[in-house]
């Protein structure tokens, strides 16, 4: 009976142990609130080249995206997700769509920024 008591400690432990590591990493890497990939993929889907600077804006602002007025010095318009993961790392997504001189969608970038607190 006594070995079958520390039988059950040792599996306890070595349980307690695992979950324990799994928090540690959860906390240190964080849980992604945004994955930068699916933001990518869905504005490929929904703002093919050639879109106006209005369907960029109402994207964003559909999608819940603060940014940039569109600038036509620098012919873009920024967006930014801050805290895109829950976590010791803070971590934001950056998007830039960049437009030509008739003022049309030509690329978009999607970055995804971490730095230590």
């Amino acid at each position: 009976m006594e070995r079958h008591l520390t039988m059950k400690k040792k599996l306890f432990l070595v349980a307690s142990i695992i979950i324990l590591l799994g928090l540690a990493v959860i906390c240190v890497h964080g849980i992604r609130r945004v994955d930068s990939q699916a933001l990518d993929i869905l504005i490929q889907q929904e703002l093919p080249p050639g879109s106006d600077e209005k369907d960029v804006v109402a994207f964003l602002d559909s999608n819940r995206i603060s940014h940039s007025d569109y600038s036509s010095e620098s012919q873009a318009i920024y967006g930014e997700i801050p805290k895109s993961r829950v976590g010791l790392i803070n971590s934001s997504v950056h998007v830039m769509f960049g437009f030509d001189e008739h003022g049309k969608l030509i690329r978009h970038t999607v970055v995804e920024l971490r730095k230590w607190p």
